[in-house]
């Protein structure tokens, strides 16, 4: 998925389902979540500077934000 700048990033994903937690890292990571069969599971995506965006880790990896989240922190040291 390419987008020109996050809050439209954010709406492309939201017209999807999918929910974008609003805290960015390192000023290109941050948290996606999806709700399927009654759970929530999580995703770290990855925005590069031409806009294009990737998983970073797995599809739906993880099963709380605070998981993504400490993922997250503990790879980028």
């Amino acid at each position: 998925m390419k987008s020109n700048t996050f809050t439209d990033l954010v709406r492309r994903y939201e017209m999807f389902g999918v929910r974008v937690e609003p805290e960015i890292y390192e000023g290109k990571y941050f948290i996606t979540s999806r709700q399927a069969e009654g759970t929530t599971k999580y995703t770290i995506r990855r925005m590069d500077d031409d806009g294009s965006v990737i998983i970073f880790g797995t599809l739906h990896g993880f099963t709380t934000r605070v998981g993504a989240e400490q993922w997250l922190i503990g790879q980028r040291r």
